[in-house]
């Protein structure tokens, strides 16, 4: 059986305290934290925070923050 090509790219977010929670992808963190995918997505690419979160994705560690 062929593996499935998916784009989902793993984001991390980073709560005001420091602490960081990673998930696997955009999706999965709208679902836990009842927020919006594409929103995450924007806070991602702008570096302007969502809900008082700061959020990055994974593979990039030297993001705009």
């Amino acid at each position: 059986m062929k593996k499935r090509k998916t784009r989902a790219r793993a984001v991390i977010a980073v709560q005001p305290d420091g602490s960081e929670t990673a998930y696997i992808s955009v999706s999965q963190a709208a679902m836990e934290t009842s927020g919006q995918a594409a929103r995450i997505s924007a806070a991602c690419q702008t570096g302007i925070p969502y809900r008082g979160i700061l959020w990055r994705y994974a593979d990039e560690e030297g993001s705009v923050w």
